[in-house]
């Protein structure tokens, strides 16, 4: 699902105009972004928490120059799904 399928999706459920929730979505998205980049986590209760998480360095390897490499400590997002999510997909039937 794309961006603007989910902005259709809402403005067809709310009857608010396309291009107003538009904007709300990117601010939204802008909101997290900022302060997933402060370090501050994101939690949507009943939907997913966002925390960032720190990586140690370690020794990687560029396979096609055949070379060894140090990758630095970093910190990358992670997402936790939260539990009615979870079980809402774990009743989703497979074929």
């Amino acid at each position: 699902m794309t961006k603007q399928e989910i902005v259709n999706q809402v403005a067809k459920r709310t009857g608010v105009e396309r291009n107003v929730i538009g904007i709300v979505i990117d601010e939204t998205m802008n909101v997290i972004k900022e302060n997933i980049c402060k370090g501050t986590p994101v939690y949507i209760r009943g939907m997913f928490s966002i925390v960032l998480v720190r990586r140690k360095g370690k020794k990687g390897r560029n396979i096609k120059k055949n070379i060894s490499i140090d990758i630095p400590e970093h910190y990358t997002p992670a997402t936790k799904f939260s539990k009615e999510i979870k079980d809402a997909v774990k009743k989703i039937k497979t074929n």
